[in-house]
């Protein structure tokens, strides 16, 4: 019953409130005494549901959603988030990230083009014919 209100909320956004808030973001809920905003589900949803082809309804979103920021919670509480191999590992999901938006794709299409521009030019031969004007004696 709790996730119908919640979805309700959610659905409803700032219109619940009147005027007075249509600026503010909403908390939808509080896990571990941090606040989680209206905002911050909508985002993490949209880019969830965009990238999976097993799309959950809502419901089931706001569901998972509850238990992602609890297990969060629950590991900064034990202090997992501050081993080194957890920062190693973090560092190297952030690495492959990264990658795809420090690949220059103008400069790739331009080489691309060079080469096969290039390739027009130069031309590998095994022999060469010579023609010679034939003398009759």
């Amino acid at each position: 019953m709790k996730n119908k209100w919640l979805l309700a909320a959610l659905l409803a956004g700032n219109s619940w409130f009147g005027g007075w808030a249509t600026d503010v973001d909403p908390v939808i809920m509080r896990v571990n005494n941090k606040d989680i905003h209206k905002s911050e589900f909508e985002y993490i949803y949209n880019k969830n549901s965009q990238q999976q082809i097993d799309h959950k309804s809502l419901d089931e979103y706001v569901t998972l959603f509850k238990n992602y920021k609890l297990k969060v919670a629950e590991a900064e509480a034990m202090g997992i988030d501050t081993t080194s191999a957890f920062k190693n590992e973090l560092a190297g999901y952030r690495e492959e990230l990264a990658k795809p938006y420090l690949i220059d794709a103008s400069v790739d299409d331009r080489l691309a083009h060079e080469a096969y521009d290039r390739m027009k030019e130069d031309v590998e031969v095994s022999h060469i014919l010579i023609g010679l004007n034939a003398r009759n004696p």
